[in-house]
């Protein structure tokens, strides 16, 4: 029971820390802000199953319609307006994100047989890092043009052209979605970087980002 009341502490203060954070920058400008909205909004006015897509002169949308499904009818079953959907959202799943990605990481320790003293501690980095770190390509790309322990490491994961050595240049992130485009033969990159890092920061409530606790779970 202690344990339980623990939980439930951190995830409250997560969940108002984030939310006050995230109230305070309402502007859904940058990113894909505007597009979530819709779907979220097309969501919680749908009636019957049918669901407008407000961009296009209320034809049917089928795009990323079951994550913002998820929350959006908890959201207009207990009748909360939608202009606080957004954050609360944020919130939600940054705070269930945390607890899930730490309980999972305990009980992977625990599994694995590793005599830890404090695996519930060293377990906090699991939330750490999806929260603000998210992913480590950063630091193969370093590795890349050190050339340090590249052919054990790569020999032994195996992927085609993981060692192309990117300079850091350009993106730089190559593990994320990349959608490049040419203009006289040099690459732009200008599209989203989708590390949940990233989501976390600037708010964007993307399908990618509403699904990351269940993923974690499933996993």
């Amino acid at each position: 029971f202690l344990t339980y009341l623990k939980l439930s502490f951190s995830v409250i203060v997560l969940f108002s820390s984030f939310l006050i954070l995230r109230g305070f920058n309402i502007g859904l400008t940058g990113t894909e802000k505007l597009s979530d909205q819709m779907h979220l909004s097309s969501i919680y006015w749908a009636n019957n199953g049918i669901i407008k897509d407000l961009w296009f002169s209320g034809q049917e949308n089928p795009y990323y319609f079951y994550g913002y499904w998820m929350y959006g009818s908890i959201m207009r079953t207990f009748r909360i307006d939608p202009i606080l959907c957004y954050s609360l959202i944020l919130a939600t799943t940054m705070a269930m994100s945390a607890l899930v990605s730490w309980s999972s990481s305990v009980q992977l320790i625990k599994y694995s047989g590793l005599k830890f003293k404090y695996v519930k501690l060293i377990a906090v980095l699991s939330p750490l890092t999806l929260l603000f770190i998210t992913n480590y390509s950063i630091l193969w790309e370093i590795l890349n043009i050190l050339k340090f322990g590249q052919p054990i490491i790569s020999d032994f994961i195996n992927i085609n052209g993981l060692n192309e050595n990117s300079g850091l240049s350009g993106s730089g992130w190559r593990s994320t979605r990349i959608i490049n485009y040419f203009s006289n033969n040099i690459q732009y990159d200008y599209t989203i970087q989708e590390y949940p890092s990233f989501s976390f920061h600037l708010g964007d409530l993307h399908p990618h980002f509403i699904s990351i606790p269940y993923v974690i779970i499933f996993l």
